[in-house]
């Protein structure tokens, strides 16, 4: 878990673990889309 971690933090993403009811574990990795956040701040890009 450490090496996903640091890479996910190298990327500026987040990373998130849950539990699931009856064993097992989900990792839940959100990472920036560098076209994504460059249209959002320029306004071309709105979502909702």
């Amino acid at each position: 878990m450490l090496g996903i971690s640091e890479r996910v933090a190298l990327l500026q993403g987040k990373l998130r673990l849950h539990n699931q009811p009856g064993g097992g574990l989900l990792l839940e990795v959100e990472l920036p889309h560098p076209r994504i956040e460059a249209a959002t701040a320029n306004g071309r890009w709105m979502t909702g």
